[in-house]
């Protein structure tokens, strides 16, 4: 996920075909203001910023402060073994036709 501009939250998925767009296009409220881009990027604005949004954005989008997270806490060994445990869950099942939904930040979202 990464915060553009002011009060859009963009996330990592590219839709990258029109089938890609539709496939996304059930698990969205229909009041929802979700936009994709034209190279692909899902986009949705966010009328109601709360303190918490809004630290967790300038945190992530300060360089220091985000390249320490991903450093000493996203590559930890507790990290990378809930991650993988989750992995492993899903890959049994396999990931087709699944979507993944990523609430949170830190630790703690996976």
């Amino acid at each position: 996920m990464k915060f553009s501009a002011p009060n859009m939250l963009t996330s990592d998925f590219k839709a990258q075909s029109r089938s890609d767009q539709q496939k996304l296009q059930p698990y969205l409220n229909d009041l929802a203001a979700v936009v994709i881009t034209e190279d692909g990027i899902v986009a949705a604005h966010i009328p109601n910023w709360t303190p918490a949004m809004i630290a967790n954005r300038d945190f992530f989008n300060h360089p220091a402060w985000a390249a320490q997270y991903f450093t000493n806490e996203n590559a930890s060994l507790n990290f990378q073994q809930r991650y993988r445990a989750a992995m492993r869950q899903w890959d049994s099942a396999g990931w087709d036709d699944q979507v993944v939904v990523d609430i949170g930040c830190g630790p703690g979202n996976v």
